[in-house]
């Protein structure tokens, strides 16, 4: 991914290409679902892409609306030569965008019933406006307390900030950021049920 996305190609073409990689690699019964947004320094657009993978969130911070980015798609890996939906839109000062994965939406409890999308995306708002760096423990409060986690919960948070300012020097735990934007992951506290850490969290089920 880091490699194609220096030929400064659409998220498009990349995913693509990464699906034609990972299907020539692996089995058939293998592939992989992502979510993914690429920031232009200096620009008001964002550039989105999802495979497989539920809708990106976009919260407005003007307006405090939630807006979804993507729809139903195909995951990579599974078929050569497919097409993405990808588009670009637009973000002001203040705006946030999540990507979490489904460990969160799909926590069940004891009704079998799913925490599901709206009450993610409702807590979200309600935080919008703190440090990122607060807005997750919350976020992974409410699916443990909707139930039990059975699988990888990673939350990454992207707020835009006025196009040119740089965080000189960023608050503890958090990465300074150049181009008009801060971003925030953090993943599960403990480790999931039936997936090894190296597989379904990354490196570990710790904070990053």
């Amino acid at each position: 991914i880091r490699t194609q996305s220096l030929r400064r190609q659409g998220l498009g073409e990349l995913t693509r290409q990464l699906n034609n990689v990972i299907e020539q690699l692996t089995s058939a019964e293998l592939y992989a679902t992502m979510a993914c947004l690429r920031f232009v320094s200096g620009s008001s657009e964002v550039e989105w892409a999802v495979a497989g993978h539920h809708h990106i969130v976009h919260y407005r911070g003007a307006s405090g609306e939630v807006h979804r980015l993507g729809g139903p798609s195909f995951p990579v890996g599974l078929l050569p030569e497919r097409d993405y939906e990808t588009s670009v839109t637009r973000v002001e000062t203040g705006d946030l965008l999540a990507i979490y994965t489904d460990g969160l939406n799909e926590t069940t409890n004891s009704s079998d019933q799913e925490l599901g999308h709206d009450a993610i995306e409702r807590e979200i708002a309600r935080l919008a406006d703190g440090p990122l760096g607060e807005m997750q423990a919350p976020v992974f409060a409410l699916a443990r307390n909707h139930g039990p986690q059975v699988d990888d919960m990673t939350l990454l948070l992207v707020r835009t900030r006025q196009p040119g300012s740089v965080l000189t020097k960023p608050p503890e735990g958090r990465k300074a950021a150049i181009g008009g934007s801060e971003a925030r992951i953090g993943r599960s506290e403990r480790p999931c049920c039936h997936h090894s850490c190296a597989t379904s969290c990354g490196r570990s089920c710790r904070w990053i």
